[in-house]
């Protein structure tokens, strides 16, 4: 889960259905593809752009043009990635 710059919206990753958006102001769930007709998505990302997302099957992050993605076998503890988190290097 990841809140938007605006602290307005509230991005959950769901198992099987991609990302759901909560709004602040909508009472209701509307998903990604939904949102998108409205304006661009905006997610929080690290400090060079690119988007984290921790799955059952490890990491991967989206840099704006390819995906990449890291598991045990890449130096992770784990491929359950519940939550992720920045410092400042």
């Amino acid at each position: 889960m990841a809140t938007n710059r605006n602290g307005d919206s509230l991005y959950i990753g769901t198992e099987g259905a991609g990302v759901a958006r909560v709004y602040q102001n909508i009472d209701a769930i509307s998903g990604a593809s939904g949102y998108a007709r409205w304006g661009p998505i905006i997610l929080p990302s690290d400090k060079n752009g690119k988007y984290w997302f921790g799955t059952k099957g490890g990491v991967s992050v989206f840099d704006g043009s390819a995906w990449t993605s890291f598991t045990i076998d890449d130096g992770l503890n784990s491929n359950n990635v519940l939550c992720i988190s920045f410092d400042d290097d």
